[in-house]
């Protein structure tokens, strides 16, 4: 019966959570989770221009971003509801085409600019549902 119970409290904490993130993503036009300025704290190389990007990746020091981008899209997929996999059938070497193309457009744009435009433009396609 406790084991129910426990079970039970786990699924609720997981629909308010779902309910809270939904909120969130649909409290403002831009479907961001921010301050009450509207800012949010980016860390390590999300912090960096496109165009830093670009010439890193050139010189083939770009293993830092891919770490960085594994991560954020890892909580992309944690907190956004019906995400299993938010890059759908694209794998990374396409993850990494799109931001080079983005970059080159955008380089006075952030890394964590760029990404979340990549979020925006993956997220019709995500998969929705684990094996």
């Amino acid at each position: 019966m406790r084991t129910i119970r426990v079970f039970e409290a786990l699924r609720l904490r997981r629909v308010y959570r779902s309910g809270v993130v939904l909120a969130l993503l649909f409290a403002n036009s831009s479907a961001k989770a921010v301050d009450v300025d509207g800012r949010a704290l980016i860390y390590s190389v999300g912090t960096e221009s496109c165009g830093h990007f670009n010439a890193e990746r050139k010189a083939g020091r770009d293993n830092p971003y891919l770490g960085w981008l594994g991560g954020y899209l890892s909580a992309i997929n944690r907190v956004t509801p019906e995400t299993y996999d938010i890059r759908g059938g694209t794998d990374m070497d396409g993850i990494m085409l799109w931001l080079d193309k983005y970059c080159d457009s955008h380089a006075l744009d952030t890394i964590s600019d760029a990404v979340e435009a990549l979020v925006l433009e993956l997220h019709p396609r995500r998969i929705t549902k684990g094996p």
